[in-house]
């Protein structure tokens, strides 16, 4: 069955499911079920999550959550999933891939990502907008147009939320039409002339529809300015950011007691890298002996004594690039409809439709190479070859005494378009004793992806012909002055289609004989799934052989993933639980790196799926007049064949790209997290949060390694180490705080002030330490604030003054790095003001 035909018959179901739901929509007259938002109001109040696909009280659910309201989300200034890096939530690490703004990674609890911006990659975390399911890391970098909350639940979710939730899942919810006429207006201004303009319409109802309009426009420029150069045609700044998206969403209500809500999502988004630079050994790097093998290389290097000669590092994002650098950035377009239908039966039962169709496509290039190394005496625009002391001899090919324009640095260029669609079919129940959901799921996803990689070049003229040199650009070399051995990966294009079926269900029973305090809840889901594609290579040469058309190993997973719980309500405001849960990611292809001949045969690597079991035990309790809330949770982990991210450099010189290979046995997890929150006065809240997470690998021997293994180099390669290997974007110790505090103007509103900080102890962002080289482990301190004025009454208007400032301290944390002594910082200080009118 085609990807079109399958979609036709689900939607087909989708439209037969509605037909029915609204013949009996006029029939039954229950109560509609509101939807309070989880805001953290600054008195103790209920937070209404939806985690387990009904509502219900956050200090109820026994589950690991952390819920964002949306005034919580505006006073830290957060308006899509990168945002949320500095928020402190515990157990959580996010953080953009490779530098890409465009590409965000979301770590939980030790359950690390392959970046799933690759077709033949998944993710960790099962992020779901408007309850359908994302499926490309891209979609986390887009500006979020109207998020009423975000929810993070941590630890593994397969049973409810499927595969690609080994380390946990995250909801966001947007807001839904009102049906009354309203709306609000934002914009803000700042440094590095950021500037953001939201609108927000509500209209009338009308004969049951109720229609609701959101657009945003949201941009920046760099925080590194590239030197311009005429002879360059895209010289961007690093780290710009661009975005404009809308949203139109329709409800129709013809009774209480049906709904549906049509929604249509837009982003159009352009972020260039983050600027990534070599910088000296840190002192507290221990000493570790690595092999080093034969034809070792970095962005195609050899026998270059690099960073341990006399080129200037520094530790510090740079104000400027040091030379016109070609960076283009990534363009990406995200196009998301849904539509969630949902019926109450009668008061006992409901049946939910919810369908989603989306488009995502990127066209981007990764600048890996030109600005790591930065001499700070060469001129602005343009300089003499002979310059490059002492790298002078190394440039091959390149006449000494050549005017050289610009170089471009080491890239990587890709053009992925993807289209997804879903359809899920729920029945929730609540009857007495006993709750229980039920449902079937199914996904489909074709990708198409288009990938090359290519060492830093060289712009220059080689006879000095002067203006003629602006006109005819002169000759580019695949070749960096600073390396030799330099090579070019050549095209790629891949397909790669997925598809799955799931039939999960849960039931809670709390029996009335112990007073409903025991809840007993067991629940499983069977997955179906299926992986296949093509891999054509344009052109590249290994080992002598031309790669072409290559049929990638179909992978099938079938599947049970369970979950159980107990909790116990040992007063109304304090329970207890224990929690077993499993949850599994699917398998994928190495498909821009790991091609190889293996006895004359060319072949594609791939890697199987990796299952992570969990034991959790929690308490949440609310003390002094539910003055104190306080939840602590342990748990213990073991994922089996965990898909570990490496950075590694085949032979022959070619830019270092990420593999994807399964650790044999387990990786064994464990920790603990605390969340506080004291509302000691009325308009005064105090939180803090911290978490503690060990986690340990297993032995990766010779034959996974990807740089060591005999199918990369030549025999006599040493015994890797065990200690090359480490676990990424794991903090043993993270520590985050807020405070938020607001008193009411005699007839001026109301004043508010809200701080947050967050402290996270040294660890690394990619799993290998490449030989040779070393991995600079990364330590992330920030704070943020926003003081403000809010509901200052303008006749029928509302406003809301508010400044800001995040990264207070202008703290240059390295924000991560590839393994091979490089690194990318978090943003700098940034700050503004905010005007909001709301009607």
């Amino acid at each position: 069955m085609t990807y079109h035909q399958t979609r036709r018959r689900f939607m087909r179901l989708g439209l037969l499911l509605s037909g029915s739901l609204c013949a009996f929509a006029p029939s039954v007259h229950a109560q509609e079920i509101q939807s309070p938002q989880a805001d953290q109001a600054f008195e103790s109040t209920d937070i209404i999550v939806t985690a387990q696909k009904r509502q219900e009280n956050l200090q109820d659910v026994p589950l690991s959550i952390t819920a964002l309201g949306s005034q919580a989300l505006e006073n830290r200034g957060i308006n899509n999933i990168a945002g949320l890096q500095t928020a402190g939530l515990p157990g959580v690490q996010i953080q953009p891939f490779g530098g890409q703004q465009s590409v965000i990674e979301v770590q939980i609890r030790g359950a690390t990502t392959s970046s799933s911006s690759d077709a033949g990659r998944e993710s960790s975390t099962a992020i779901y907008l408007d309850d359908v399911y994302q499926p490309r890391a891209q979609s986390g970098a887009l500006s979020l147009v109207d998020p009423a909350r975000i929810e993070i639940l941590r630890g593994p979710q397969g049973q409810l939320f499927g595969r690609g939730a080994t380390g946990g899942a995250m909801r966001i919810v947007s807001g839904e039409p009102t049906g009354e006429l309203g709306g609000r207006v934002t914009a803000s201004y700042g440094n590095y002339d950021a500037q953001k303009y939201e609108a927000h319409i509500n209209l009338p109802s009308i004969g049951g529809f109720s229609f609701k309009f959101d657009g945003v426009i949201d941009k920046r420029d760099g925080f590194t300015k590239n030197i311009k150069s005429p002879n360059i045609a895209r010289a961007n700044d690093f780290a710009l950011k661009d975005d404009k998206g809308f949203r139109v969403s329709v409800k129709w209500q013809p009774s209480p007691d049906f709904k549906a809500v049509y929604a249509f999502n837009y982003i159009d988004s352009f972020t260039t890298t983050e600027w990534n630079q070599a910088i000296p050994r840190p002192s507290f790097l221990p000493a570790i002996a690595l092999p080093t093998p034969a034809a070792q290389a970095f962005y195609g290097a050899t026998a270059i004594p690099i960073w341990r000669g006399p080129v200037p590092l520094r530790a510090t994002r740079p104000d400027q690039s040091w030379t016109p650098l070609y960076l283009y950035g990534f363009d990406t377009q995200s196009r998301q409809q849904s539509l969630r239908m949902e019926y109450n039966a009668n008061d006992d039962i409901t049946i939910r439709s919810i369908t989603g169709l989306g488009y995502l496509r990127m066209d981007s290039m990764t600048a890996n190479g030109g600005p790591i190394v930065a001499p700070t005496n060469l001129p602005g625009i343009t300089f003499d070859v002979s310059q490059l002391v002492p790298w002078k001899e190394a440039v091959a090919g390149v006449p000494t005494g050549s005017r050289i324009y610009g170089i471009i640095p080491g890239n990587s260029q890709s053009y992925l378009k993807s289209r997804f669609f879903s359809q899920e079919l729920q029945v929730v129940g609540d009857m007495g004793e006993h709750q229980w959901v039920a449902g079937l799921y199914y996904s489909n996803e074709k990708i198409r992806q288009q990938a090359s990689n290519a060492n830093a070049g060289v712009f220059y003229d080689p006879v000095n012909t002067g203006a003629a040199v602006v006109r005819n650009f002169g000759t580019f070399l695949f070749t960096n002055p600073f390396y030799t051995n330099a090579a070019q990966k050549a095209g790629l294009y891949t397909t790669v289609d997925s598809r799955s079926f799931a039939i999960f269900g849960q039931e809670t029973w709390s029996p009335e004989a112990l007073d409903s305090k025991l809840h007993l809840t067991v629940g499983i889901r069977y997955t179906d799934d299926q992986k296949s594609g093509l891999r054509t290579t344009d052109g590249q040469a290994v080992a002598g052989t031309i790669l072409t058309n290559i049929s990638l190993p179909v992978l099938t997973a079938k599947r049970f993933d369970p979950a159980a719980t107990i909790a116990y309500d040992i007063t109304p405001n304090n329970n207890i639980y224990y929690r077993f849960s499993r949850a599994y990611k699917a398998g994928g292809y190495n498909l821009v790196s790991s091609s190889v001949v293996l006895n004359g045969v060319p072949r594609v690597i791939n890697f199987t799926t990796e299952v992570n079991t969990a034991h959790e035990i929690g308490l949440k309790n609310e003390f002094f007049d539910r003055r104190l809330r306080l939840n602590i949770v342990g748990f213990y982990s073991e994922i089996l064949g965990q898909q570990l991210n490496v950075f590694a450099i085949p032979p022959g010189g070619i830019t270092p790209i990420a593999s994807t290979i399964n650790a044999p046995g387990k990786t064994k997890t464990y920790g603990a997290e605390v969340e506080a929150t004291l509302f000691p006065t009325r308009g005064l809240s105090i939180g803090l949060n911290y978490a503690y997470l060990h986690q340990k690998l297993p032995v990766i021997p010779v034959a996974l390694d990807p740089q060591l293994a005999p199918n990369f180099i030549p025999a006599g390669a040493t015994q890797i180490s065990p200690a090359m290997y480490f676990p990424s974007n794991s903090p043993p110790h993270t520590i985050s705080g807020n405070i938020d505090y607001d008193t009411e103007f005699a007839d001026f509103g109301t004043f508010y002030v809200h701080l947050d900080g967050s402290y996270s102890s040294m660890f690394r962002t990619t799993n290998r330490q490449s030989a040779g080289n070393y991995l600079v482990p990364r330590r992330l301190q920030t704070a943020n604030g926003r003081i403000g004025v809010r509901d200052i009454d303008v006749g029928a208007t509302k406003l809301n003054l508010s400044f800001f400032m995040n990264n207070i301290t202008n703290n240059n944390a390295r924000q991560g790095g590839s393994g091979f002594g490089d690194v990318f910082f978090m943003p700098p200080r940034t700050f503004g003001g905010q005007l909001t009118a709301s009607f």
